[in-house]
């Protein structure tokens, strides 16, 4: 009785899964629409490339002394450290770990004479 149902449900299984394939393989790009006719998928990509041939660029800024004299104030940021060298290593037996630097001052110690 278990051969029985486990076979039964390999197959329904197997059955899912090619079918879910064939769906997938041999669907036709077409959908319908909210007034029910039919569209080809990607249609209003192709309307928004056609928008976007319309537009030109006018490019005379870049060649002005103008645009020339600017000058690029950006600041490099540091690179922070990802993690531990090793991370399969257990806590405490990393090499190459450099310990925090204490960021207290150091405070005067007067002696009564």
């Amino acid at each position: 009785m278990k051969y029985n149902t486990k076979m039964i449900g390999w197959i329904i299984v197997v059955v899912i899964v090619v079918s879910a394939l064939y769906t997938l393989a041999f669907k036709d790009p077409v959908t319908k629409d909210a007034s029910g006719a039919t569209a080809s998928v990607g249609s209003d990509l192709l309307e928004l490339l056609d928008k976007l041939k319309g537009v030109s660029f006018d490019t005379d800024l870049f060649s002005s002394t103008k645009f020339s004299s600017l000058m690029d104030w950006s600041i490099p940021l540091p690179r922070p450290d990802l993690g531990r060298p090793n991370p399969f290593e257990r806590i405490g037996l990393d090499i190459g770990v450099v310990a925090p630097i204490s960021t207290q001052q150091p405070t005067a110690t007067t002696t009564a004479p």
